[in-house]
């Protein structure tokens, strides 16, 4: 008599009588397990939640299975409820009841505890099996482990079935999450106990310089293993402590900690650093500080050494110096530092001895003109050459971290009115921002200004006006740009463009060709490397202007001063061609031995002994060689056969009368006269007689 209605039905005649038939609908559950276990030296803790969706049926009673009792679990308990009641497990009993006095009808989350006994003295290894809930589907369930700041906790994967999961970076003793393929399989666990481990590295930042004194950020991060920090203790270094008064040591530096700084207080060797808490893992720390400069002019050059502040507990594994106004401030090398030219992040040394008090440093105004320290990640010169021999570079550079201001060293004898089209970024660079320097090498300094990005490209564009006309063969020397000794490239394109009509005869040393000999019809011509074609199509370039038949690239790593290339005109390649078959025809027709398959062997191995050396010549003058051959072939084929048909001519006496012989008479006969005949030892006369 209370509640809503479930059916209700509309009687239309009599008799009013109504059927019914009840049938109870079947419990379906599916349930989700996640299992937390967390290992400390005494006790194994456990954290479960089920995640129940009710799909049909209502649920009043949910049963756990409990390991077998060499896993036994106690304690158990219910974070969460959620409603429900737990049934407290008798002794040796392999299931725990959980039950609702509402039946539950959709999703249920249900949180529980659970604690095992375990010792740990310095090292163990046991199982754990988890207890079980029994639904109609059961996913599969998800375990993390864990483990106290000082214990090294490793999980059997091989023995057991197990499925890692990618997890965030954490300590070292903190295991990553698994699925369980099967609960009713035990997990293997192995613990060690470890005494609290610290490591540190740093890295002195020199920010900026002015008339007084160096701003400098040490950037300490120290890292703690199998325990907790809760302070750190910086010890002064004399050099800054004679700079304060005793009384406000505390305030030699600045020490900040995710951002916020935190107080100080002085201890026997320095100050005493507290953390918001009791920190495991990394624990980077800036210590932000000014150091006076000795009272000299700015615009003299003069040697320092910046003290490091080092930590009383532990002792560097690395020891870095970066510097900022590159300019104004190096590091000097030897062989105590020595500087990282590939470093991205830009000007970088690094200590031999990590436990140096301190970093030796030179400042200058003038040190950017002398050395500069960034990366050039890619760098791309393209030379295009006229008919008279004149040529256009366009060079293109891609610098990481770019500093304030570049150094470039032109070709020897360029001027600044050859040098136009400076770009930034795609941008024209102002005059203002471009000084050149002459000199036997002039200089070009080009100022950047403040830029945030990680990298820019420079583009500048010059022109060589002394001509140097091609004739049949030409050698040329070709100068590139330069940076400092001290600037990394690490790649560098090469592109060149020849007139009309002439071919690259000769390839510059210690550059790697981007182009192939491929076969277009019955020719063969050098065409780039599809690589090549696709990181030009990578890069937006889509290689207009270019000849096929006259454009060639090459490629090199480390900066390139400069090449020495020789080419060769059309017309004199052909000449080749032609020279070659005059001189094999002629050898052919006035040797007739050469007329043979050993003549060719012999001059294929005289091509390939002389390919070691000159192997781009070879395969430049193989064509119109081989046509020569081919040529010089055919003309000796139809000499051979044409002297075979024509009919033997008679030989005639060169010296003597003619001879007129008179017909033979009838009774002549050919049988010779007998030995001491009149006959036989007369001497015949030549003389014509005819008969009476």
């Amino acid at each position: 008599n209370s509640g809503r209605p479930k059916l209700q039905f509309d009687y239309t005649r009599q008799p009013f009588r109504l059927q019914l038939l009840s049938m109870p609908v079947v419990l379906a559950t599916t349930v989700k397990p996640t299992y937390d276990v967390y290992v400390d030296r005494s006790e194994t803790h456990l954290e479960f939640t089920f995640d129940i969706n009710v799909e049909s049926g209502a649920l009043r009673q949910l049963e756990i299975q409990l390991p077998e009792q060499e896993y036994d679990w106690q304690d158990f308990a219910l974070i969460d409820a959620a409603g429900a009641t737990l049934s407290t497990p008798e002794a040796g009993a392999d299931r725990l009841l959980v039950s609702w006095k509402v039946p539950q009808t959709k999703r249920v989350v249900l949180r529980g505890r659970a604690i095992a006994p375990n010792s740990i003295e310095a090292s163990a290894n046991w199982a754990v099996q988890l207890p079980a809930p029994k639904g109609t589907y059961l996913l599969t369930p998800l375990v993390s482990f864990r483990a106290a700041d000082e214990i090294e906790l490793t999980v059997d994967r091989e023995n057991s079935q197990l499925e890692a999961l990618p997890t965030l970076d954490g300590p070292a003793n903190q295991t990553a999450v698994f699925r369980l393929r099967n609960l009713s399989d035990p997990v293997p666990l192995a613990a060690e106990l470890h005494e609290r481990e610290l490591s540190a590295h740093a890295t002195a930042d020199i920010e900026a310089v002015d008339e007084q004194a160096l701003r400098i950020t040490q950037y300490t991060v120290l890292n703690v293993r199998y325990g907790r920090l809760s302070a750190v203790e910086l010890l002064v270094p004399p050099e800054l402590k004679s700079q304060v008064p005793a009384f406000g040591i505390t305030e030699v530096a600045h020490v900040r900690y995710r951002g916020k700084r935190l107080p100080a207080a002085e201890s026997p060797n320095g100050i005493r650093v507290p953390l918001p808490e009791a920190t495991i893992g990394g624990i980077p720390l800036e210590i932000q500080y000014r150091l006076p400069l000795p009272a000299v002019s700015t615009a003299e050059a003069m040697a320092l050494n910046i003290p490091v502040f080092t930590l009383a507990d532990v002792e560097y594994s690395e020891l870095q110096c970066h510097v900022t106004p590159i300019d104004q401030v190096q590091v000097e090398d030897g062989s105590e530092w020595g500087a990282v030219l590939t470093s991205p992040s830009g000007a970088l040394w690094v200590a031999k001895d990590a436990q140096s008090a301190s970093i030796p440093v030179s400042i200058s105004p003038d040190l950017g003109q002398v050395s500069q320290q960034y990366v050039v990640n890619r760098a791309v010169i393209r030379t295009q050459f006229a008919a008279n021999g004149l040529s256009e570079t366009t060079a293109i550079y891609e610098i990481l971290s770019p500093p304030a201001y570049v150094v470039l060293q032109l070709p020897e004898g360029y001027g600044r009115d050859q040098v136009h089209d400076l770009r930034l970024n795609g941008h024209v660079l102002p005059a203002s921002q471009v000084s050149f320097e002459s000199g036997e090498r002039p200089n070009l300094r080009i100022s950047l200004g403040e830029n945030s990005l990680e990298s820019a490209v420079l583009q500048l564009t010059y022109l060589d006006r002394t001509p140097h006309p091609f004739g049949l063969t030409r050698s040329q020397r070709i100068e590139f740009p330069t940076f400092p000794k001290s600037v990394w490239i690490n790649e560098m394109t090469w592109e060149l463009q020849l007139p009309l009509g002439q071919h690259l005869f000769s390839y510059p040393d210690a550059l790697f060709p981007q182009f192939t000999w491929k076969r277009t019809g019955l020719i063969w011509q050098r065409r780039l490397t599809s690589d090549y074609r696709q990181s030009q199509s990578n890069s937006g370039e889509n290689g207009a202007g270019q000849q096929p038949s006259y454009f060639y690239a090459f490629r090199a790593f480390g900066p390139l001063p400069e090449v020495t290339i020789r080419s060769m005109s059309q017309s004199m390649i052909l000449f080749v061609g032609a020279g070659t078959s005059l001189l094999l025809g002629f050898m052919f027709w006035r040797f007739h031995n050469t007329r043979n398959v050993l003549t060719l062997v012999a001059l294929a191995f005289c091509m390939s002994v002389v390919s070691m050396w000159y192997l781009e010549a070879i395969q430049l003058l193989l064509q119109p060689a081989l046509i020569g051959l081919g040529l010089a072939g055919i003309a000796t084929f139809v000499d051979s056969r044409l002297r075979r048909r024509q009919p033997p001519i008679p030989r005639h006496r060169t010296g003597g009368s003619s001879i007129i012989r008179p017909p033979r008479s009838g009774n002549d006969s050919s049988v010779p006269p007998q030995i001491g005949s009149e006959s036989a030892t007369r001497v015949p006369s030549t003389v014509y007689r005819p008969e009476n």
